[in-house]
């Protein structure tokens, strides 16, 4: 997979970019749509709303489809990159790259991003961590 930059960062291009991925592998493993919404226990217009990007796929069901379609959650995430900004204006805008120097500056962000979400954005990040650290098979502290 190459490199893909975006030149815009809202949740429709990045979730279409990923909804074509889980769309491209569905086939290629040979699923029909009706048949993954099925295993996925979801409504088959959501599933569809999915792949187009038309709507974010809630963490537990981008990780089922990824254990269904035999790649990690990171592979949905794999090569995407953003235009180039200043930091300062990236963290400002909502859902913007931030580029930080040091391991507590990196832990202050996530911690106050954290306290900003809903409940269910919460939930959805821990479960995003959770098979972060699944998948890379090791844990760190720098």
């Amino acid at each position: 997979m190459k490199p893909c930059v975006l030149l815009e960062h809202n949740g429709c291009t990045l979730w279409r970019l990923i909804g074509e991925r889980i769309q491209a592998r569905r086939i290629q493993q040979g699923f029909c749509s009706a048949k993954l919404a099925e295993e996925l226990g979801v409504d088959l217009r959501d599933y569809h709303a999915y792949e187009a990007g038309e709507e974010q796929a809630p963490a537990w069901v981008l990780t089922q489809i990824a254990e269904l379609l035999e790649v990690s959650v990171l592979w949905f995430f794999q090569d995407i990159t953003f235009a180039e900004e200043s930091a300062l204006a990236a963290a400002s805008r909502p859902g913007g790259v931030y580029r930080v120097a040091t391991p507590e500056d990196r832990m202050r962000f996530l911690a106050e991003s954290f306290r900003k979400l809903d409940h269910e954005g919460q939930q959805h990040l821990i479960a995003i961590a959770g098979a972060l650290t699944q998948t890379s098979g090791k844990c760190t502290r720098e």
